[in-house]
């Protein structure tokens, strides 16, 4: 598992363990190289409000709204 700092601590936020100051992460990152990030509420929100866009158009597409890339790719192996 390659994580960019503790589980459970923010990779992103500056800590200092000797005087044990650091950020709690709400949430788990994957990246497409397989780097997972562990990230505060902080840097979190952007995130999940990027996932929430995709969803939605992904949503819009599927119901005929827009035409993308993927509509013309072929799904064989």
């Amino acid at each position: 598992m390659a994580t960019g700092s503790l589980p459970g601590v923010c990779c992103l936020c500056p800590h200092d363990h000797a005087r044990g100051t650091w950020v709690p992460s709400v949430g788990t990152f994957t990246d497409r190289t397989g780097y997972t990030y562990h990230l505060c509420e902080r840097h979190y929100r952007p995130i999940r409000a990027w996932l929430a866009r995709l969803a939605e158009r992904e949503a819009k597409r599927r119901r005929g709204g827009i035409l993308t890339a993927e509509d013309f790719l072929r799904h064989d192996p």
